[in-house]
């Protein structure tokens, strides 16, 4: 029964260290959306969204120079 009992509690700590290392797994792996949106959502809305939000929001003219230049200065400019 000794025996019985040390395997049945090797076997179960042997499937929360392979869960725990999913779990582990699973963090690293998704670190670059939990990470940084749910713990830094500052960092990562600054780093993630730099093209959009920093360039047309922040500076709106230099984004719309950029981004637009080919739609707004060839349609617009010189249809």
């Amino acid at each position: 029964t000794i025996s019985h009992t040390r395997r049945s509690h090797l076997s179960n700590m042997s499937f929360f260290e392979k869960f725990a290392g999913s779990v582990a797994s699973f963090a690293n792996d998704s670190a670059k959306i939990v990470v940084k949106e749910v713990v830094n959502p500052t960092v990562s809305f600054a780093n993630d969204s730099a093209k959009i939000i920093v360039k047309e929001v922040v500076n709106p003219t230099v984004s719309f120079a950029n981004d637009s230049a080919k739609t707004i200065a060839q349609e617009v400019i010189n249809p």
